[in-house]
C-alpha cells in the first residue's frame, strides 16, 4: 500500500503535495470562499429580537441525561469494575 502512495521508506516520489496543493486553483477558490464567509458574518446585522445568551450548545439537562446514559453505559460494559469498585471496596471502608 505504501508503494502504491509513494509513501514509507522505499518511496521514490519526490513531490511535496502540500506545497502541489498550495498552488492549486482549488485551493486559492476555498480559500476564497473561506474570506467571503468571514467578511459576509462581520457586516451582517445583528437582529434586535434575536438575543443568544447560551453559554453551552445544549441544555444542561440534555447534558446530564447524555453524562448518566453513557456512564450507565460503561457499568454495563465492565461489570467487573463496578463490582469491584463498589462491593470489594465498600466506600464506607475508605475514609
Amino acid at each position: 500500500m505504501l508503494q502504491v502512495i509513494g509513501a514509507g521508506a522505499t518511496s521514490k516520489q519526490t513531490a511535496d503535495w502540500s506545497e502541489i496543493w498550495q498552488q492549486s486553483d482549488e485551493y486559492k477558490h476555498v480559500i476564497q470562499e473561506i474570506q467571503d464567509l468571514c467578511e459576509e458574518r462581520k457586516s451582517a446585522e445583528l437582529q434586535t429580537f434575536l438575543v443568544d445568551e447560551r453559554e453551552y450548545s445544549m441544555p444542561w439537562i440534555t447534558q446530564v441525561r447524555l453524562a448518566t446514559k453513557r456512564t450507565f453505559t460503561s457499568f454495563w460494559r465492565d461489570p467487573n469494575y463496578l463490582l469491584g469498585k463498589y462491593i470489594l471496596f465498600p466506600p464506607i471502608l475508605i475514609l
